[in-house]
């Protein structure tokens, strides 16, 4: 998929403008970029009839994955920042924090931003993560429950809140924007699949990036902050904005959610649940466009444009998968991880194409599939084929899981068994004597002797 078809608006023009002063992938300062400008209208651009009737964030969260040798993840986001007026600009270094690895820390930090203005006409709530190592992060947050669920709670803007014996805190609309850099290793080993399940990371958008270019030193780092982008952050800001569909754009937006339905039925969940959110982003991102635009209806070619983002952040998603299951991960990060249906298959074949539930159930709870996800995942192989079975005794009936291809059912020959063949055993010779006795006869002999 080409930048050509991605780029959009004024967002895109102050890509290319900069672009030439830069490492950075083009779809990486573009996903920088649109996250940092949407996090900063966040709260003052709407979605729907009304300010009270919209709930919805215009805030898109992304994410940069590549490696650290070739993807520039970095001369990226430098290329975004640059391409920043003064007022966008003071958003992004007033409201940007970092570190935050747990429910509670996310929780304080929205709302110490909202105490801190608690004496201005307009107290601003907005916050902005940027995480560069997001590893350490997830590395952190991973002994923490609350982290991924206060995520979620935050970008669909419900409340969240800290409850404790001693003190509340609560926020109850959270304005929180997103962006973060991982590699593909990393993101193989800390994003667990039972989040991606849970819906925590399928909020946000992948974005695989990789190094445009080579630059010679001097010519790095000359940027140009946008006016257009500049203005059109002034124009959301002056006053609330309520953005919404035309009625041609709304129709093509159902096209996008049928189709996007259809597709995901056929589709790995760990998958499949990144695309399920996908008519939201594209609505948001759409949302973003039109502001950039100084307009309040959001039109077709807005749509179809974001619509390309999302493609593309599938096409990335796929991508990092396929490189995770081939990676040799570095030493403490685990093993190289196997495409979770191809894991499925080779236990099945391992058990002669046919397995118990509790069987299989111990497997993928290394995978963090647990409980009904057993069940559901099952369900969504069109290779496997469900069967609940009347038991032997009272009690639940027992439910296998069973291949549905023959050929693919057989169970793959065993590698030639090492038979133990016993060495010949010697024959036994007669037990030596103690050296006291034998002292002795010898000396008895020769008196006999003599």
């Amino acid at each position: 998929m080409s930048w050509e078809k991605i780029k959009y608006g004024p967002i895109g023009e102050a890509v290319e403008a900069n672009l030439p002063g830069s490492e950075g992938d083009p779809i990486g300062i573009f996903g920088a970029l649109l996250s940092i400008y949407s996090a900063g209208i966040n709260g003052k651009v709407y979605m729907g009839q009304s300010e009270q009737e919209s709930n919805r964030p215009a805030a898109v969260w992304s994410i940069l994955v590549g490696h650290s040798a070739d993807a520039a993840k970095g001369d990226a986001l430098r290329a975004a920042v640059g391409a920043l007026g003064p007022n966008l600009r003071d958003f992004y270094h007033e409201c940007r924090r970092s570190g935050i690895t747990s429910g509670a820390a996310l929780v304080t930090t929205v709302a110490g931003r909202i105490q801190d203005g608690a004496n201005l006409d307009e107290p601003d709530g907005r916050v902005f993560i940027l995480e560069e190592e997001w590893a350490d992060v997830l590395r952190a947050a991973s002994r923490d429950k609350n982290y991924s669920s206060r995520l979620r709670q935050a970008w669909d803007g419900k409340p969240i809140e800290n409850r404790t014996t001693k003190a509340h805190v609560g926020v109850p609309r959270p304005l929180l924007g997103f962006h973060a850099h991982i590699t593909p290793g990393e993101w193989g080993a800390y994003l667990s699949r039972n989040d991606a399940l849970g819906g925590s990371y399928n909020r946000m958008l992948p974005l695989y990036v990789q190094r445009s270019k080579m630059l010679h030193t001097r010519s790095r780092g000359n940027f140009t902050p946008s006016s257009a982008l500049e203005d059109a952050y002034q124009w959301a800001c002056e006053k609330p904005r309520t953005i919404s569909m035309t009625p041609r754009a709304d129709d093509v937006l159902f096209e996008i959610r049928t189709e996007i339905a259809e597709e995901v039925k056929d589709m790995d969940p760990a998958q499949s649940v990144f695309l399920s959110r996908g008519a939201e982003h594209i609505a948001r991102i759409a949302m973003a466009y039109t502001a950039c635009e100084k307009k309040t209806k959001i039109s077709v070619a807005a749509v179809k444009a974001a619509y390309e983002l999302v493609r593309y952040s599938m096409s990335s998603l796929e991508k990092i998968t396929t490189e995770v299951a081939n990676l040799n991960v570095p030493r403490g990060m685990g093993r190289p991880v196997t495409p979770l249906d191809q894991f499925v298959r080779n236990i099945l074949e391992r058990a002669g194409g046919e397995i118990l539930h509790t069987g299989l159930a111990r497997h993928l709870a290394q995978r963090g599939i647990r409980g009904p996800q057993v069940r559901e995942l099952m369900s969504s192989y069109p290779w496997i084929d469900v069967q609940v079975r009347e038991a032997r005794v009272p009690g639940p009936k027992p439910v296998h899981y069973v291949i549905k291809d023959e050929k693919a059912a057989e169970t793959p020959a065993s590698p030639p068994s090492l038979s133990v063949v016993p060495s010949p055993r010697k024959k036994a010779s007669a037990r030596p004597q103690p050296r006291k006795a034998a002292a002795k006869k010898a000396t008895q002999k020769k008196k006999e002797t003599s």
